[in-house]
């Protein structure tokens, strides 16, 4: 996988589009990516890393063989968002939380890194140059999910506000919404 001008891509994220279950697999620095499928078959693979467009292509498969696929080129995504005049809104503060916590097991900074309400243990480790913060959560499971809380927008918004649009890109994956615009807006994103 690669750019226009040809350069490796890493990082894009390979997964079978009608079989979601067998797993995905992420280009290396080379822009190259090993998937196992059985062979005889036609299978659709779907290439996703933000900023660039989406692709899906279907291609056939031999049985007994290594098959290398052509080349795909990955273009950026065109812009379609209009520009605004930024100047006077503060940046939205990601918070990132490894899974949410009761609202007992939070609210006691005395009891160190141990929450006995879930028998775990919790640690934040504040990242240099940024204001986010790394959180561990000992009770991660198969099932665990992250959450990602961002702050839209404040209390007061100015009257011309009409949208605001979230943009999230994690783990290859581009993630897009938009909210008409309202005061103290904020969004959970759980992956």
């Amino acid at each position: 996988v690669v750019t226009s001008d040809g350069t490796p891509l890493v990082g894009v994220n390979v997964s079978f589009i009608n079989n979601p279950s067998y797993g995905y697999t992420v280009t290396r620095q080379d822009g190259s990516f090993d998937l196992v499928t059985n062979g005889g078959i036609a299978i659709a693979l779907h290439f996703e890393r933000a900023p660039f467009i989406t692709q899906e292509h279907t291609l056939w498969l031999p049985w007994g063989r290594f098959f290398v696929m052509d080349t795909i080129v990955m273009r950026h995504e065109e812009n379609d968002i209009p520009s605004c005049d930024l100047s006077s809104f503060s940046r939205p503060v990601p918070v990132v939380s490894p899974a949410p916590l009761t609202a007992f097991a939070g609210s006691c900074s005395e009891r160190g890194t141990v929450v006995p309400e879930i028998q775990s243990l919790q640690e934040e480790v504040p990242i240099p140059g940024s204001d986010m913060k790394l959180s561990y959560l000992s009770s991660r499971t198969a099932g665990y999910k992250s959450i990602l809380r961002v702050t839209l927008t404040h209390s007061t918004i100015p009257f011309n506000l009409m949208k605001v649009h979230l943009m999230v890109a994690v783990e290859g994956r581009l993630f897009r919404k938009w909210f008409p615009a309202a005061p103290n807006l904020s969004y959970d994103f759980v992956w």
